[in-house]
């Protein structure tokens, strides 16, 4: 039979097994630094675990000022500009 007889929980683990894999790579590395748009991996918790360079740009921090700190301040960070924009 082939996949149809996998339970989800193997599907899953697969697919984790999978995303491990690119981690590693170099090639998943330099899409990800170089991809066009601002890309933000947080976990579980909502903490950020990486950020690539259009994201360093767009909010105007870097990878080292975040890692391990809440989502939520980019979004602080980024109504706090448009706010000051819109003041002036």
């Amino acid at each position: 039979m082939g996949d149809e007889s996998k339970t989800i929980e193997q599907l899953i683990s697969e697919l984790n097994e999978l995303a491990e894999s690119f981690k590693t790579k170099p090639m998943f590395e330099g899409l990800f630094q170089f991809a066009p748009d601002a890309i933000v991996v947080v976990n579980r918790g909502g903490d950020i675990v990486q950020i690539n360079k259009q994201a360093e740009k767009m909010f105007g921090y870097s990878t080292d000022e975040v890692f391990g700190k809440p989502v939520e301040i980019l979004c602080t960070r980024t109504l706090q500009k448009a706010a000051c924009g819109a003041a002036q």
